[in-house]
């Protein structure tokens, strides 16, 4: 009983440190890809504004 205790004891600092790591990727992962979605919708924007000045 005591060593299987210490046993998930010591493993719970590691899962947790794990699994905030894993947070933390794919919380980057989803911000570098929603940054790069606002980045194309802008610049899509700002080139159809142009084409539309453009043919005025």
């Amino acid at each position: 009983m005591s060593l299987s205790f210490c046993v998930i004891v010591s493993l719970t600092p590691i899962s947790i440190v794990s699994l905030s790591f894993c947070i933390i990727v794919s919380l980057t992962l989803v911000s570098i890809m929603s940054l790069r979605f606002c980045f194309i919708v802008s610049s899509t924007s700002i080139s159809i504004m142009m084409l539309s000045f453009g043919s005025k």
